[in-house]
């Protein structure tokens, strides 16, 4: 196997402390798509599989950082599935709603800047990197997948 370069998202999964043995994740093994959007002054996170299946994929993960320079990122959302949880993130999660079977963390309303979500789940990882305008706009700017 060639030699990969670490995406954010295995960054910040090593930094949690998720997986550290993956550091390596190449990104063309992200299979998952993050989409975001904003929904009545709010943000929506959703997922899907880049493969097109249509089965749920079982996210235990998400996390948002903000994007203070290219080596600095502060966290602002941690949504993480409860040990012993058998509950999957739903598809479709709007930042700071409650989630049975997942402990969040932060995921308060996010100012204008530049972020970057991560999820885990069903052995796949996926990340999305987005701006929030003045104006409360999200736009993405990274592909859905790779």
């Amino acid at each position: 196997m060639k030699p990969a370069s670490a995406t954010w998202s295995a960054i910040l999964s090593c930094a949690a402390g998720v997986f550290a043995f993956s550091c390596a994740w190449h990104e063309s093994r992200a299979l998952l798509q993050v989409d975001v959007a904003a929904d009545a002054g709010e943000i929506r996170f959703s997922t899907a599989r880049c493969d097109g299946r249509s089965d749920p994929v079982d996210t235990y993960l998400l996390a948002v950082v903000e994007e203070l320079t290219n080596d600095s990122v502060r966290e602002k959302c941690t949504v993480t599935r409860v040990a012993m949880s058998d509950r999957i993130l739903p598809r479709s999660w709007r930042m700071g709603d409650s989630v049975p079977g997942f402990v969040i963390e932060g995921c308060d309303p996010l100012p204008a800047g530049s972020y970057l979500v991560s999820v885990r789940g069903s052995g796949r990882l996926g990340s999305r990197s987005f701006r929030v305008t003045t104006d409360g706009q999200v736009l993405t700017t990274s592909r859905p997948c790779p």
